[in-house]
């Protein structure tokens, strides 16, 4: 319709084949009935939706009816009732929870009726994947406060119960730990039918990082900041720890993982705990090489400059030495080995220079004031 502008229009055509879709739900003679990837990709859809919302494009009242009214056909299970006359990005990741919990639901109840695990996908009903869990978490991210944590924290906590039913002596060193005092009105009962895996929680490392890159310009200051970036190391010993108590690999932690973390540390200036992890993503690499897991971690150019980073804000005494000596680093790694992308370059060069500069202009300033 006329009424629908660019750039909604895309995702208004995709709720309407996803309506279609829903329409097929229950006719078992179809082959073209609804699986795990239809809601995948009906969660990306309202993801995207999600992200128009929270833009600063406002939409007319006859785009937020239209839209309204393809996203109630196109949920496989109509949600609560949406406004008619206003859409929210909040009230659109209602809508993306209420589908997951709703198959969640219909198929711990086929599973139970038919005495056991029933696959995928059966008779109609759906069984959430890995990726479904991920695709919401992907947006519930971007909450990037307190709630946002709680949503995404809370989910990745019953996907941990999950794995560890039936343990004569579960440990808590790999549980999730977070405060869930956001959603204590929350009355979604969560059923994951799937553990988790390394995006999984990436989701919660980026919100642990963006939380503590805002805390280091609120009130709180670098305290603040400085806890968060601790917390999201804390998560990659816990999926180290899971690792090594489950035997899953896809829960051991990624280049992103370990970047985000990093990227945290390196931005309230704690530029020892970022090196500390720079170093172990190389051992790491240089292991899975071996395992021919080498894709898995890669400590690349954007992990030595956010590094560097980390030494520009530093208040430690060496650190302008600290700052060249790694810089010296990416050079000979840049010489000896071309293919990954480590060498610096000449405006790199010139920004460590003047961050010497400065932090060493900083240093004597201090000591002459003692």
């Amino acid at each position: 319709p006329q009424s629908i502008p660019h750039p909604t229009l895309p995702i208004w055509n995709a709720l309407r084949v996803c309506g279609k879709m829903r329409s097929l739900w229950e006719d078992e003679r179809c082959d073209m009935r609804p699986d795990a990837a239809s809601i995948n990709a009906g969660l990306s859809v309202l993801s995207k939706l999600c992200g128009v919302l929270q833009s600063k494009n406002n939409m007319n009242e006859s785009t937020q009816k239209e839209l309204v009214q393809a996203i109630i056909n196109a949920t496989l299970r109509p949600p609560q009732p949406l406004e008619t006359s206003s859409i929210s990005a909040d009230g659109v990741l209602g809508v993306m929870e209420d589908m997951i919990v709703d198959a969640e639901r219909r198929y711990h109840d086929s599973s139970r009726d038919n005495g056991a695990d029933i696959g995928p996908s059966f008779g109609g009903v759906i069984r959430p994947d890995v990726l479904t869990y991920n695709t919401y978490r992907a947006y519930a991210r971007c909450h990037s406060n307190e709630r946002g944590l709680a949503k995404v924290g809370r989910y990745i906590r019953t996907m941990e119960a999950l794995e560890d039913e039936g343990e004569d002596h579960p440990t808590t060193d790999d549980k999730t730990d977070f405060d869930d005092g956001a959603f204590s009105n929350d009355q979604r009962q969560l059923a994951p039918t799937v553990p988790p895996d390394s995006v999984t929680y990436n989701s919660l490392l980026h919100v642990y990082s963006a939380l503590a890159s805002a805390s280091t310009y609120g009130e709180r200051g670098d305290a603040a900041a400085s806890s968060h970036a601790a917390r999201a190391a804390a998560v990659l010993r816990q999926m180290e720890g899971r690792y090594q108590r489950t035997g899953r690999p896809e829960v051991l932690p990624d280049t992103v993982s370990y970047a985000t973390v990093l990227h945290s540390y390196a931005n309230v200036g704690n530029a020892r705990e970022a090196e500390r992890i720079l170093d172990h993503m190389e051992r790491v690499g240089g292991q899975d090489q071996d395992q021919d897991l080498d894709d898995r971690v890669n400590a690349n150019i954007i992990c030595y400059n956010s590094t560097l980073h980390g030494w520009s804000k530093s208040k430690e005494d060496d650190a302008p030495h600290r700052a060249e000596d790694l810089l010296r680093r990416m050079e000979r790694l840049g010489r000896d080995f071309p293919d990954r992308g480590i060498r610096p370059d000449t405006i790199l060069h010139d920004k460590i220079k003047l961050v010497t500069t400065h932090t060493c202009t900083q240093l004597s300033a201090m000591r002459a004031n003692k």
